[in-house]
C-alpha cells in the first residue's frame, strides 16, 4: 500500500505539469495575438494611407475622368484581414486548437493534482492515526 510519500510526488509531478502547460497556452496566446492584433494594425495603417493616396490624387487632377476612376480604384487594393489571407488563417486555427486541446490537458492535470493531494491528506491522516495508535499502545 502507497505511503502518504508517494502522493505527495504524484502531487508535485502535476502541478509541475499544470505550470508548465499554463506557460504554454500563455506563450501560444501570445503568438496568436501577435498575429491578429499586431497585422491588424499594420493593415488598419496601409488602408489609411491608401485611403489618403486616394484622396490626394482626386485633389490633384480633377477633371480627368480616366485618373480619377483609377484612383477610386486603388479602394480594391485594399488589405484584407489577417484571416482573409488562407495560411495565416489556417495558422489561427490552429493555434486556437492546440490552445484548446492544452486547456482540455490542464483541465484534467488540475483535477488529477487535486485527487493525488486528497490522497495524500488522506494517507497522512492515517499514518498519523497508526502513530498515535502505536506510542498510546492501541495499536
Amino acid at each position: 500500500m502507497a505511503d502518504s510519500g508517494y502522493y505527495w510526488n504524484l502531487y508535485w509531478k502535476k502541478r509541475k505539469e499544470v505550470e508548465s502547460l499554463k506557460d504554454d497556452i500563455k506563450d501560444i496566446e501570445k503568438i496568436r495575438d501577435s498575429l491578429t492584433d499586431d497585422f491588424y494594425d499594420e493593415i488598419r495603417n496601409v488602408n489609411n494611407e491608401l485611403d489618403a493616396m486616394k484622396e490626394d490624387m482626386k485633389k490633384a487632377v480633377r477633371h480627368n475622368a480616366t485618373f480619377t476612376a483609377q484612383a477610386n480604384g486603388l479602394g480594391n487594393e485594399k488589405e484584407k484581414a489577417v484571416t482573409a489571407d488562407s495560411l495565416l488563417g489556417t495558422t489561427i486555427q490552429e493555434l486556437n486548437e492546440e490552445i484548446s486541446r492544452l486547456t482540455t490537458k490542464k483541465k484534467q492535470a488540475e483535477a488529477n493534482r487535486d485527487h493525488y493531494y486528497n490522497e495524500y491528506k488522506q494517507k497522512k491522516e492515517e499514518e498519523k492515526q497508526e502513530f498515535w495508535n502505536k506510542v498510546t499502545g492501541q495499536g
